[in-house]
């Protein structure tokens, strides 16, 4: 392979984005977002329950994602999380 699978390596618009690949059954996740959901911290464990569990996997079920506001507040989580390590890594 040697390059990413959908076209977002070095793509900083979809660092932060999950998604559900139905077709293929898998779940893509971009290189920010991967790099914590898959870090030690309760904090990130909460994330990538939210994340995997309760989002992609659903769609890979064939389910949705909840409620609006349960979708908005995974959005919102995933933002508290990432973007302000973000920010601090890049000074």
């Amino acid at each position: 392979m040697g390059s990413s699978a959908i076209g977002w390596d070095n793509d900083i618009d979809h660092s932060f984005i999950a998604h559900a690949g139905v077709r293929d059954g898998a779940i893509y996740l971009g290189s920010i977002l991967l790099k914590y959901v898959f870090t030690k911290g309760r904090e990130n464990e909460e994330l990538r329950k939210e994340v995997l569990d309760n989002d992609e996997f659903k769609h890979i079920q064939g389910l949705d994602h909840g409620t609006a506001e349960k979708y908005d507040a995974r959005r919102q989580k995933v933002a508290g999380t990432v973007a302000p390590r973000k920010k601090s890594s890049q000074l």
